[in-house]
C-alpha cells in the first residue's frame, strides 16, 4: 500500500450531525475504508477495500441492518475509472440512514476519468500512443495544465487573423426534421447535408478529412468534423448528422444579427504548433505536443480522459436516491466525445434536450436526439444529497448536474474550474405545458459559496451556472469569475407563459470578468416567466468591451424575452461594457429598485420591446412601460463606483453567511 499507514478506527461511533441548519444526533457511525492502491482488504482502517466499487457494496450490505451515519473513508490517491461510479437507490439513506462518502482527514482523494500516457521525445515535439480504448481526444492536459490545441489560422483567437469568415452556410440535400422535432428546436432545422461557405486563405487546410472546425457565432460556438474541403470553390462539407435552424444557427440569422461568424480548423498534425500547444494523428493514434520551457516528460504527464461521467446517482421516480452526502473529493478528467454530427447548441449551451427524457420516439421514426454533451458528475431522481468542499477540476464536458427529478441538493464551498462546458446545471429544459406536471420541476436546490472559473473551456456557449426550469432554487454567495460567456443563467423558454418556474433567488454573489469571448449575455440573464424570483445584493463587475467584432454586447443584469415576476434590488453592477441594465422584451412584472448602476455613454440602461424602439434608462425616473421602477443610482463619476463597490464588496462572494441553511 505504498508505506501508507492507517490508524486504528472505531467502528462504531456516536456522531452529531449539522443537516439544514439543525443540529441532532445521527445515531452509530460505521466506517467502510477505501485506498486506490489496497488489495485483499475488508474495509477496516487497516486494510481498507482497493476499489470505490468494492465501498459501495458493502454500503449496500450495510444498508440490510444499519441505523445512524454509514461513512465510507476515501483515502489518498488517485481512483483511476473507466465507467462511472453508479449509485441507485440500493446504495441509498433512509429515513434512519444518511451515507456519507468523505475525503479522509488531511488527504486528497481524485477521482480520475483519465488515463496517465508516457510520453516519447521526438526532436522539437514529444509523442504519445493512445490505446483503443481511449477515445479520440477533445482536450488533453500536461501535468496540471490544460494543452491548446493547435489551430488554423494561427493566433491566438484574440483578432480577425486567426480566424475565416463565415459569411453563409449552405444545405445540399440534407433532412428537414419532423413536425415534433422541429418544435422542440424551436424553427425549422435540418439534419445532415450541411456545407460552410469560407473566405479567407485555406491553402494550409488538407483536402480531405477527418477535420475538427468551430464557428464562433454571437452567443455560442457549434463544432463539428469537416469530411472535406474544396479550396477552390472555399467550401468546407461538414460530417452527416449535423443538425442547425434558423435562428442564430448556422441557416441564419435575421435583422440585426446578421453574418459573418468566425470559424477556425484545431488540432491537425499540418497546423504549426507552439509551446502548449498539442495535434492529434488520427492514423497513428498519435498525439504530438510541443512542450513548454522547462517541461520534462517524466515529471509532465500526459492526461487524457476516458470516462464521460465519474459519477452517475440515479434513482426512480418512484424510489428516489436520498440522504446522500460527498465531503473533501476530487472529480477530474472526464470525456467529452464530439456526438456523431457535431454540436449546435441553441443557447447556454444547452438543447431542449435532457439527460432523461419523459417523451417516447417511436421505433424506424426516423427522430433523432438532439444532443447534449455529459455531465462529469450526473443526478437524476435524487433527494436530500449534498456536495460539500469537493472539486471538479478538468473535465471535457458538464461539470455537475442536478437534473431530472432532483429536489433538496445542496452544492456548498466547491471549486468548478477548467469545465469544457457548464460546470454547475441546475434544472431541466423540458417544457411542460400542462400545469400538472409543473411538480416535477427540480426543486429547493441550493448553490452557495462556491468557486467557479474557466468554464467553457471547449464549449464557449457555456454560462457558469445554468439554472433552468426550477423552483425554490437558491443561488447565492458564489464568486464567479473568468468566464467566456454568462456568469448565472436562469430560465428557459422565449415567452412569459407559465412553465412551473418560480421562486428563485440569485442573491450576493460576486460575478467579475464573465463575457470574455461571446457577446449578447450579461452577469445574472434570464429568460421566460419566473414569478417570486429575486435577484438581490449581487457585485457584477469588470465585464469588458469584445476582443473580436460582433453584434450583441455585453450587459450586468439583463432580463430578456418572457422574464416576469422579478425583483431586482440592492445590486451593484459597474464597469461594463455597454449596459449595466438590459430589457429586451421582459414581461409588465418586473420591479427594479434600490440599485447602483454604472454608466455607459451616459446610460446605466437600455430598454428595446420591440427591435426597432430603444430607450436609454439614465436616471432613477426612466420608467418604461412594461417595468416597474423604483429609485435607482445612476453611479456617474469613479468616486461614486468607488463607494458603491466597496459598500457591497465585503457581503459578496465566497465566505459569506448572509443566507443561513
Amino acid at each position: 500500500m505504498s508505506g501508507r499507514t492507517y490508524t486504528l478506527a472505531l467502528m462504531l461511533l456516536p456522531v452529531v450531525a449539522v443537516i439544514g441548519g439543525r443540529v441532532a444526533l445521527a445515531g452509530p457511525t460505521r466506517e467502510i475504508h477505501v485506498a486506490p492502491d489496497a488489495v485483499g482488504g475488508d474495509g477496516s482502517s487497516l486494510r481498507p477495500y482497493g476499489s470505490l466499487e468494492q465501498a459501495r457494496d458493502a454500503v449496500r450490505r450495510e444498508l440490510l441492518e444499519a441505523t445512524g451515519t454509514i461513512q465510507v473513508v476515501v483515502h489518498g490517491g488517485r481512483y483511476e475509472l473507466n465507467a462511472p461510479l453508479e449509485l441507485t437507490s440500493d446504495d441509498s439513506g433512509t429515513g434512519d440512514v444518511t451515507v456519507v462518502w468523505t475525503a479522509a482527514e488531511g488527504e486528497t482523494p481524485e477521482i480520475s476519468g483519465g488515463v496517465v500516457v508516457q510520453w516519447v521525445p521526438a526532436g522539437e515535439d514529444w509523442r504519445a500512443h493512445l490505446r483503443e480504448d481511449v477515445p479520440d481526444p477533445e482536450f488533453v492536459r500536461v501535468g496540471d495544465k490544460w494543452a491548446d490545441p493547435s489551430r488554423y489560422p494561427d493566433g491566438d483567437g484574440l483578432n480577425t487573423n486567426s480566424y475565416l469568415l463565415v459569411p453563409r452556410a449552405v444545405n445540399r440535400g440534407g433532412t428537414n426534421l419532423t413536425a415534433m422535432r422541429a418544435a422542440q428546436y424551436g424553427k425549422r432545422c435540418v439534419e445532415g447535408g450541411w456545407s460552410l461557405i469560407l473566405d479567407g486563405d485555406l491553402d494550409g487546410l488538407p483536402t480531405n478529412g477527418p477535420l475538427r472546425t468551430a464557428v464562433r457565432k454571437i452567443w455560442s460556438v457549434a463544432r463539428a468534423r469537416i469530411v472535406a474541403v474544396d479550396r477552390q470553390a472555399k467550401e468546407a462539407r461538414l460530417e452527416d448528422g449535423f443538425v442547425s435552424g434558423k435562428h442564430m444557427n448556422l441557416l441564419g440569422g435575421a435583422g440585426d444579427f446578421k453574418k459573418p461568424f468566425l470559424c477556425w480548423f484545431e488540432a491537425h498534425p499540418a497546423f504549426v504548433r507552439h509551446a502548449g500547444q498539442w495535434a492529434w494523428d488520427a492514423d497513428k493514434r498519435d498525439i504530438i505536443y510541443r512542450p513548454r520551457a522547462g517541461e520534462e516528460p517524466a515529471r509532465t504527464p500526459l492526461i487524457v480522459a476516458r470516462a464521460d461521467c465519474l459519477l452517475k446517482i440515479h434513482g426512480r421516480p418512484d424510489r428516489p436516491v436520498a440522504r446522500l452526502r460527498f465531503r473533501g473529493l476530487t472529480f477530474r478528467d472526464s470525456a467529452a466525445p464530439m456526438p456523431a454530427g457535431g454540436v449546435e447548441d441553441l443557447q447556454a449551451c444547452r438543447t431542449y434536450r435532457d439527460f432523461i427524457l419523459d417523451r417516447s420516439v417511436e421505433a424506424n421514426s426516423n427522430e433523432r436526439d438532439l444532443v447534449t454533451l455529459p455531465a462529469a458528475v450526473l443526478l437524476t431522481h435524487a433527494r436530500d444529497v449534498e456536495f460539500e468542499n469537493c472539486r471538479f477540476l478538468d473535465l471535457g464536458g458538464h461539470g455537475l448536474a442536478v437534473s431530472s427529478g432532483c429536489a433538496t441538493v445542496r452544492v456548498a464551498r466547491c471549486t468548478f474550474e477548467r469545465i469544457g462546458a457548464i460546470p454547475l446545471i441546475v434544472g431541466t429544459a423540458e417544457l411542460f405545458r400542462n400545469a400538472s406536471q409543473f411538480g416535477q420541476l427540480v426543486h429547493n436546490v441550493i448553490v452557495e459559496s462556491n468557486r467557479i472559473s474557466q468554464g467553457g473551456r471547449v464549449h464557449a456557449g457555456a454560462p457558469g451556472i445554468w439554472v433552468g426550469l426550477t423552483q425554490g432554487c437558491r443561488i447565492a454567495c458564489n464568486h464567479l469569475h473568468d468566464l467566456p460567456y454568462t456568469g448565472v443563467s436562469v430560465g428557459w423558454d422565449w415567452t412569459s407563459a407559465p412553465r412551473g418556474s418560480r421562486d428563485n433567488l440569485i442573491a450576493s454573489n460576486l460575478i467579475e470578468r464573465v463575457m470574455l469571448y461571446l457577446t449578447d449575455g450579461g452577469g445574472i440573464y434570464c429568460l421566460g416567466g419566473q414569478p417570486g424570483g429575486r435577484i438581490t445584493g449581487n457585485l457584477i463587475r469588470d465585464i469588458p468591451m469584445p476582443v473580436l467584432p460582433s453584434v450583441g454586447v455585453r450587459k450586468g443584469v439583463y432580463l430578456d424575452e418572457g422574464s416576469i415576476g422579478w425583483t431586482v434590488t440592492d445590486n451593484v453592477v459597474v464597469r461594463v461594457w455597454m449596459w449595466s441594465l438590459f430589457l429586451h422584451k421582459a414581461g409588465p412584472k418586473n420591479l427594479i429598485e434600490n440599485n447602483a448602476f454604472g454608466v455607459f455613454d451616459g446610460a446605466m440602461g437600455r430598454v428595446s420591446p420591440p427591435y426597432n424602439t430603444i430607450l436609454a434608462l439614465k436616471k432613477a425616473g426612466d420608467c418604461p412601460d412594461r417595468v416597474k421602477f423604483g429609485e435607482n443610482s445612476a453611479l456617474a463619476d469613479e468616486a461614486a463606483v468607488q463607494e458603491a463597490e466597496s459598500a457591497i464588496l465585503p457581503k459578496v462572494g465566497l465566505g459569506t453567511e448572509l443566507y443561513p441553511h
